[in-house]
């Protein structure tokens, strides 16, 4: 309960120190969000040729891309400067500020990290992901739960890879490169399953 009252306080905090400035917040919301209706247009492009991915119809990777977005903005809203942050204290040599803290030093870096930064994300895949679930028919209630089930495993994998990150730079001071091709490879996930080898 302590953590998230912290939480709530950071929370509130990071969203004040963002609608200070009024104009910026708004106008990165509005471009994160532009930017991000771009993500199916690969798809659609592909679609609108004629050609599509064999057993995919268009709603359905729509579907999984905002899915997949989603969850790649809930983990950079409420992680999204942690990696960075850690990486500065190392580097600086500063994280025992951290460490002396009166909490643990896993719950003050994920309580200040929560970013505002990628809201215009989240709601371009929340726009993305309505407009897929009305054009999708849905096969069952198992396929529902079954897609849930993947979504948050989806969360949990993109919170534990920022995790991980952070901590490899305790013993890596100059991992920057890391999340730079971690990204490169998670931008795979943008497309339908059966794009990949069957070990992947």
């Amino acid at each position: 309960m302590r953590f998230f009252a912290i939480y709530k306080i950071c929370v509130k905090t990071s969203v004040s120190r963002a609608i200070a400035y009024r104009a910026d917040f708004f106008l990165s919301l509005f471009v994160t969000f532009a930017g991000n209706l771009g993500l199916p247009l690969v798809a659609l492009l592909i679609y609108s040729a004629g050609a599509q991915f064999p057993g995919w119809s268009f709603p359905e990777v729509l579907l999984i891309q905002s899915l997949y977005t989603l969850s790649q903005a809930l983990v950079m809203v409420c992680l999204g400067d942690m990696l960075w942050v850690t990486m500065f204290h190392v580097r600086e040599g500063s994280f025992e500020t951290v460490l002396l803290k009166p909490m643990n030093p896993l719950t003050y870096l994920v309580s200040t990290t929560f970013s505002t930064d990628a809201f215009g994300k989240l709601l371009c895949a929340l726009a993305l992901l309505c407009y897929a679930l009305f054009q999708v028919q849905v096969a069952s209630l198992t396929a529902v739960l079954a897609g849930l089930l993947l979504f948050i495993g989806g969360v949990a994998v993109q919170a534990g890879s920022k995790l991980i990150l952070a901590a490899v730079s305790f013993k890596w001071v100059g991992n920057s490169r890391l999340p730079e091709i971690f990204d490169s490879v998670e931008s795979f996930g943008q497309y339908p399953i059966t794009i990949f080898p069957k070990a992947i």
